[in-house]
């Protein structure tokens, strides 16, 4: 599947330069910036390979 996207000559400039500029986003993260849940897991260890996590989709 394609999709095209006609855009204007000046919206294109403004989206490059916004592209190529860094971002605030960009800064390094580390793990300790990801949400954690706290409590126990609601299925076993054993279901998190991912033939476990298949036989949860498709019983």
């Amino acid at each position: 599947m394609r999709t095209t996207l006609g855009l204007s000559d000046p919206r294109f400039a403004r989206l490059k330069a916004r592209a190529a500029s860094p971002a605030k986003s960009a800064l390094k993260r580390t793990a300790l910036d990801l949400p954690r849940l706290k409590g126990a897991l609601m299925i076993s260890p054993d279901q998190l390979s991912n033939a476990g996590l298949f036989e949860l989709i498709e019983p």
